[in-house]
């Protein structure tokens, strides 16, 4: 027996290890958490009438008609209750105010408020409590009907709590057992991670848009395909019609969510809305990989939540993919781009309908590979390079066109990296040309008025505010630096780029992202440079800083002219997440070789994403496992 074969059956035996203990360890933590659970709970029970206080509200059988200012008391005699649920009819969405009475350490009485939103097509409500309880009062808008109110103490294994213990067990013991593996490629552990962490994150997400402007993007995907005339089924109707929000999301249970997923399914058949298509963009390209997936699911037949997850999970795929070479190419920093890549925000991006990922995926691939270039002087760029680095920074910068000028990089390659002065010239003039072609798609419109304008934005007029500009040029330029300055910390590596969440808020523990994220770009293990590879990339340094500095200002100019009301001298739009494509570039203007750390690469790996799997379970249990699959 060969010693490749010997080292293919170690590495089944170690997977094999890994999906038996990880199966396992789910079970067995769902099976005593079961268990402590069932000396708590008792069977469920429908509260008696007798019990019942109403203010208020009107009786109608079983059921109560809620008035102005309508108020349910219910005494439960400090019983333990699970969950607490009940029957509602209602026109429209409301949101209910429940107020428990239960013991707090001490174990004197206390009034907690529960925030419960609910939905007019699900008809039933169930709020976690798990603790004793004394009395319940539920505070309802008027013309809502209530009733059939059960202490639900029913025991009931959590499918999603399995598969959230299977997937961090698994993903810790990979690490643990393939860390050799993972030392010599960082960018397999990340693919792992990215994938599995991904695809549970995908899962634990409740049954509507929690990302930016998702139900914009979910729009142009569905109906990617579509000709002008456009027919939704009730499902993707109903789906759109409720977009993502700051406040609470409906679903504060497992039992809820599958409600909702069963609406969805049922309803995938069912007319919805028509509409007229509009006009087809450049930024519509952006979505042409989830569009094919959820396109196939369409035709097919599957239902609609199933084929809203695969569109999920196809940009997932991409994401990940893109990342691996990114994180493959790159000759150094390849450890930072694998920690940029993980944190929260650009993860939330890869798991929700967005073509960002897009954005953000192509174009670090594409500076991936122009780095490597820089890296190498002394190699001839292929011709495969030659069209990928300028198809990717193109391709990458649909979605949004400002991020072009960060092609023009590549146009300070050395003479010598090509076969000829001839090839050298039209490939850097072809780059020029793209970017300008590109940028045009932007420039035009706003020169011609035709640039249409955000009206969340209030009353804005991307006309009106060109004259603005143009009449007090020093005046703006006041106005621009003012508002970088202003947000660079929390933008560049604080809580408003990175460490976001999308609507779910910002990471408790942003601390930890920024922490990692800086220790790993000051500490990772470097390759020493040549005298010809810091002077190559020492131009490369020299180049990408104000490339990456105009591109920050056409952020911020663009959100002025579309976003902001006219005149106004703080700029309104911008996030933190638009400076994602920009953190690899600048960061990279910092490296040096001069730093030297005794990490053995496997050892400083696994550190690495161990912290990331810590950031990830503190992200995922209390915002998304708890409120949403319990």
């Amino acid at each position: 027996m060969t010693e490749r074969v010997r080292a293919k059956i170690c590495w089944w035996k170690k997977l094999l290890i890994v999906l038996i203990s990880a199966i396992l360890a789910g079970f067995i933590v769902e099976g005593i958490l079961q268990f402590c659970e069932a000396g708590k709970s008792h069977v469920s029970q429908v509260v008696s009438l007798q019990d019942i206080q109403v203010k208020n509200g009107d009786k109608m059988e079983n059921l109560y008609v809620m008035k102005e200012h309508g108020e349910i008391k219910i005494d439960v005699s400090g019983m333990y209750i699970n969950k607490f649920q009940y029957y509602y009819t209602a026109e429209k969405n409301f949101q209910a105010e429940i107020i428990v009475e239960t013991p707090n350490l001490y174990g004197n009485w206390e009034k907690q408020k529960i925030q419960d939103p609910c939905r007019s097509n699900l008809n039933n409500s169930f709020v976690n409590i798990k603790n004793n309880v004394k009395s319940i009062t539920i505070r309802l808008p008027e013309g809502v009907t209530v009733g059939d109110f059960t202490v639900n103490n029913a025991k009931d294994s959590n499918g999603y709590r399995i598969l959230y213990i299977c997937v961090f067990v698994g993903v810790f013991l990979s690490f643990l057992l393939f860390k050799k593996e993972m030392g010599k490629r960082v960018e397999l552990g990340f693919l792992l991670f990215s994938m599995t962490i991904g695809m549970l994150f995908i899962a634990l997400q409740p049954p509507q848009f929690t990302s930016w402007d998702e139900h914009i993007h979910f729009y142009h995907v569905f109906d990617f395909f579509e000709g002008k005339h456009v027919e939704w089924n009730q499902a993707e109707y109903y789906a759109y019609i409720n977009p993502e929000s700051k406040k609470k999301v409906a679903f504060t249970s497992k039992e809820e969510k599958a409600l909702q997923i069963q609406y969805f399914n049922e309803h995938t058949q069912d007319s919805g809305y028509s509409y007229e298509k509009s006009s087809f963009t450049v930024s519509q390209l952006g979505y042409l990989h989830m569009a094919i997936v959820v396109a196939a699911g369409n035709l097919i037949g599957l239902p609609f939540y199933v084929v809203y997850l695969l569109g999920k999970a196809a940009n997932l795929l991409l994401y990940c993919i893109l990342m691996f070479f990114a994180i493959k190419s790159i000759p150094i920093a390849k450890h930072l781009l694998a920690a940029l890549a993980l944190m929260p925000a650009p993860m939330v991006l890869a798991t929700a309908y967005s073509y960002d990922v897009v954005l953000i995926g192509f174009l670090t691939l594409g500076m991936a590979l122009l780095v490597r270039e820089f890296y190498y002087p002394d190699k001839k760029i292929s011709r495969g390079m030659l069209v990928c680095i300028p198809f990717f920074f193109l391709y990458g910068s649909c979605p949004k066109a400002i991020y072009i000028p960060l092609v023009l990089s590549a146009v300070f390659l050395p003479q010598k990296k090509f076969k000829n002065k001839r090839q050298c010239w039209i490939w850097k003039s072809a780059i020029i040309l793209t970017c300008i072609l590109l940028m045009l798609t932007f420039l035009v419109p706003t020169a011609g008025n035709t640039m249409a304008s955000d009206v969340r934005g209030g009353d804005t007029d991307v006309g009106r505010q060109i004259q603005v500009i143009l009449g007090h040029p020093w005046a703006y330029i006041q106005i621009l630096f003012e508002n970088i300055k202003n947000t660079f910390n929390s933008y560049m590596m604080g809580i408003e780029s990175i460490s976001t969440m999308a609507y779910e808020g910002i990471f408790e523990f942003y601390m930890v992202v920024t922490a990692l994220v800086l220790g790993v770009a000051c500490t990772e293990p470097r390759k020493v440079m040549n005298g010809t590879t810091k002077r190559s990339m020492n131009i490369f340094k020299i180049s990408i800083l104000p490339l990456a500095a105009g591109v920050l200002v056409l952020i911020w100019t663009a959100m002025y002219l579309a976003f902001t009301e006219v005149g106004e001298v703080v700029i309104k739009g911008v996030q933190g997440r638009y400076y994602i494509p920009l953190l690899l570039p600048l960061l990279m203007v910092f490296y040096t070789d001069k730093i030297h750390t005794k990490w053995k690469e496997e050892n400083y790996n696994l550190v690495m994403f161990m912290i990331v799997l810590l950031i990830w379970h503190l992200a995922l249990y209390s915002r998304f496992l708890i409120p949403y699959c319990s």
